[in-house]
């Protein structure tokens, strides 16, 4: 979903309602309503670097380990005997060049941040016993705004990561 932050919702988007972009308040109703799962994947930071959060990558990372927490604490879910799928952290790409108008002011900071996380999560990954992939190493931010991603950056991360999925589950 656009606009999804690892923790902390978005009071400028008050249209959007229930969990308010806030994955760690979507995240277990999520894993709940597909079950069994082998593995959870999870791409989340770069929303996370607007100038409105005034957020350090440190912050972000914990983020991300708030949401590899839910994780485990989700299981294999209620009364059931699932085992608890294991978890695949994403580091996004870092920030392109930022336009049209206004996308460079709200994401003030934000290359330097993103291009920060990449080590912060691999060291909250390890932490928490998840894996890790840093998707700036298959792609760059080349959408139209320099926040999203083309066409051929979205296939070149999809096959980086099946081919960490298919390491991970073997």
């Amino acid at each position: 979903m656009s606009a999804r932050t690892t923790d902390i919702a978005d009071p400028t988007l008050p249209h959007i309602s229930g969990a308010g972009l806030d994955g760690s308040a979507a995240l277990s109703p999520i894993i709940a309503s597909h079950l069994p799962l082998d593995l959870v994947v999870i791409m989340l930071g770069t929303n996370d670097v607007k100038v409105q959060f005034d957020r350090s990558p440190f912050r972000i990372a914990l983020g991300m380990g708030k949401l590899i927490d839910i994780v485990a604490q989700t299981g294999g879910g209620v009364g059931t005997d699932y085992p608890t799928p294991e978890v695949l952290v994403l580091a996004p790409p870092p920030l392109g060049e930022l336009y049209p108008e206004g996308r460079a002011e709200r994401f003030a900071g934000g290359v330097e941040k993103t291009q920060a996380l990449p080590e912060h999560y691999q060291t909250i990954a390890e932490a928490a016993d998840a894996e890790f992939l840093d998707v700036g190493t298959l792609a760059e931010t080349d959408g139209i705004d320099g926040v999203h991603l083309s066409a051929g950056a979205h296939e070149n991360i999809g096959r980086g990561v099946a081919e960490k999925v298919r390491a991970i589950l073997e």
